[in-house]
């Protein structure tokens, strides 16, 4: 009898083994697909010129003129090495040659709206918006399948033609570190300090941001203060919400903003706590 319980245990252990395993190569399978997919869409823009190259002629004569405290001007932060206006400079030329690729995925998808990027991360997607089905893209990709990895979506209260508003993006944290998972590494405020910029174009123009703060908020409670930090009805309003914003940021930035910026903030799950959400504020570079 015992040896008889034995070998159904096993047998059930051994079913369980395949189907768990089956389950985790599709999974794999499935990750890595949509993983290529997004790659794809990034391979068929024009090849941009590295952070090196808008910043080597400075690197050049840094690293032959330490600064005083000994280092060179190269492992000091990129914040501190390129001015916004600099950054947006740069930024405009390379997005020249991206425009036409931006509008023939539009013409594909007439959803999309725009591209958001932050250099030196594996944050590079397309941007859809459905205002009148908020949430389609949550576990849809491009081509309007289901996909885990969603695509990032832009707000229905967001508008993107005159007057224009700040703009707020959701995007999945992906337990593999794709789509917006990437945005915990704010909590640090180094990796800030080395990516202090981030780019969100429309089919038409480029927009360059630069990040105000990072927070971690609980989506579990009211949203008014963020919807009142992004849509304000007046300076009031928008004052109360940055006074919250300020005591949830994780760090200084040295950035100031008031209620006439366009505002980016970008949102994805934050799971240390329940119902936690990170988010990612940055104004537009003018």
């Amino acid at each position: 009898m015992k040896k008889r319980v034995l070998n159904i245990l096993m047998v059930i252990f051994a079913v369980i083994f395949v189907v768990s395993g089956g389950f985790l190569i599709r999974n794999l399978t499935e990750y890595r697909r949509q993983e290529t997919a997004f790659e794809e869409l990034s391979s068929l823009f024009p090849e941009t010129e590295t952070l090196t190259a808008i910043i080597q002629a400075a690197q050049e004569s840094q690293t032959e003129n330490p600064t005083e405290t000994g280092e060179s001007e190269a492992d000091v932060p990129l914040k501190d090495r390129i001015s916004p206006e600099e950054w947006k400079a740069w930024w405009e030329a390379e997005a020249e040659g991206r425009f036409p690729v931006y509008q023939s995925l539009a013409g594909q998808n007439p959803d999309m709206v725009g591209w958001v990027r932050i250099e030196g991360t594996g944050m590079d997607y397309p941007v859809c918006q459905t205002p009148d089905d908020p949430e389609y893209y949550l576990h849809r990709n491009m081509n309007h399948e289901n996909s885990s990895y969603g695509t990032p979506f832009l707000d229905a209260n967001c508008t993107l033609e005159d007057p224009r508003s700040s703009l707020l993006i959701y995007g999945h944290h992906m337990r593999n570190g794709q789509m917006f998972a990437g945005l915990q590494n704010y909590t640090s405020v180094s990796y800030y300090e080395q990516h202090p910029y981030i780019q969100f174009d429309t089919l038409t123009e480029a927009g360059s941001y630069e990040i105000v703060m990072a927070l971690r908020l609980d989506a579990g409670g009211t949203q008014v203060p963020w919807q009142q930090l992004l849509f304000p009805a007046d300076e009031s309003e928008f004052q109360a919400a940055w006074a919250i914003a300020e005591q949830k940021k994780f760090y200084e930035t040295g950035v100031e903003v008031n209620a006439d910026d366009e505002l980016l903030a970008l949102v994805t799950c934050e799971y240390t706590q329940a119902n936690g959400r990170l988010m990612v504020i940055a104004k537009r570079i003018r």
